[in-house]
């Protein structure tokens, strides 16, 4: 495939891409910040919990 006929195919594909995207995100309120899905997670206390034993 020469090197025009690809960058053209890529170009449509990008521009197709972008009406999708558009497409889908239409009729949001307010574009999500990325920074705003950080979970900070250093307060938690997370701890590991195996499967418990069962005295009988």
């Amino acid at each position: 495939m020469p090197i025009r006929h690809q960058s053209v195919t890529n170009q449509m594909q990008v521009e197709e891409l972008t009406c999708l995207f558009k497409f889908v995100t239409k009729g949001k309120q307010k574009v999500t910040d990325l920074k705003e899905n950080i979970i900070d997670w250093s307060n938690v206390d997370l701890e590991i919990q195996g499967p418990k034993s069962q005295k009988n």
